[in-house]
């Protein structure tokens, strides 16, 4: 089913341990294919700056600390983490730790706030919803992040509704960005309803899906790198059965329909950790082993330090794709 796939590696050089954390479930927009877990706003009252510094704290003293990790990399998503009302002081005591900053956000900020953090984040992914997103409005937020050479080029994740209409308003805005940025980075994305064993796929006609496969991402670099010099990437190879290998796109494989990893060895927890917006630990977003224990409580836990093997048929989160792993064979 993975057309010989056999491993995924993590390259020397880039990001050892990559936590996701969904800072909370608020969001301005309420997207059809969202859950309300995602927007709500129901789990989040634990969350203040003083806490969310304990969970740095205590990700720098596990990972960098204890397991001697050089590269750690928070990547923030949400619900919109840029609604977090001290969001820029939390972003800010990051940096100052050491520990590299991505996020996933929907945009709606504008320029004037984002020009006081935009230098801080190795990795933005910038998510295009066509039943909300203003189209001038993240356009103009583009341009203005790529005349600031502190401003790593953004990911535009274009997610790809199903409604013909709204899919046609996906495919126009990447005409716009072509047509008005010198340098993008575009991925069509194939949406899912939910994650792990509990994903509901999203029905697309044939020339959808086709369209899907033969125009995964796309990216025009002229005058300046994907990120600025020196900072840190997340940068994995993926290797066939064959001898072929190439620079894995976590899309690319989602979209191929090349994610059964189902009794390999993964390195979930060692170079991965997910944080949900209750404050609730797992070891990657498809959850596997459960909860290890909560940000949100008392008592203390422990973080991992040994990965597993995979006991899910499908594994549909694209930052859990990138984990290191390996197909067992008896």
């Amino acid at each position: 089913m993975n057309n010989g796939l056999v491993r995924i590696k993590n390259q020397p050089g880039s990001c050892e341990s990559h936590i996701l954390w969904s800072l909370w479930d608020k969001c301005n927009y309420r997207c059809s294919y969202c859950t309300p877990w995602n927007y709500a706003g129901n789990l989040s009252n634990w969350l203040t700056l003083d806490k969310a510094i304990e969970v740095v704290d205590s990700i720098h003293e596990h990972y960098i600390e204890k397991l001697g990790k050089k590269f750690v990399q928070i990547s923030f998503t949400g619900g919109e983490p840029t609604l977090f009302r001290r969001f820029k002081e939390l972003c800010q005591f990051i940096h100052e730790k050491n520990i590299f900053l991505g996020i996933t956000t929907n945009g709606s900020r504008d320029w004037n706030y984002w020009s006081e953090i935009s230098s801080l984040f190795q990795t933005i992914s910038i998510s295009y919803h066509p039943q909300f997103s203003n189209d001038d409005a993240l356009l103009n937020l583009l341009i203005q992040m790529e005349k600031s050479p502190q401003t790593c080029l953004p990911a535009v994740r274009l997610m790809m509704h199903s409604n013909l209409e709204l899919w046609s308003k996906c495919v126009e805005f990447s005409k716009k960005l072509k047509e008005h940025l010198t340098n993008w980075a575009i991925e069509f994305t194939r949406i899912q309803n939910d994650f792990g064993e509990g994903m509901t796929p999203v029905h697309y006609t044939e020339d959808q899906l086709a369209f899907l496969v033969s125009s995964q991402f796309e990216e025009k670099i002229a005058e300046r790198g994907l990120i600025p010099r020196n900072q840190i990437v997340i940068d994995q190879m993926a290797y066939y059965e064959n001898g072929s290998e190439f620079r894995l796109r976590t899309n690319d494989l989602l979209n191929r329909d090349e994610i059964y990893f189902k009794g390999w060895s993964c390195d979930a927890g060692l170079e991965s950790l997910f944080i949900g917006p209750s404050g609730g630990v797992y070891r990657a977003g498809c959850k596997v082993d459960g909860e290890i224990g909560s940000f949100g409580e008392a008592q203390k836990f422990e973080l991992p330090s040994q990965g597993v093997i995979c006991p899910f048929k499908k594994c549909s989160c694209t930052s859990d794709i990138s984990i290191s792993k390996v197909e067992l064979r008896l």
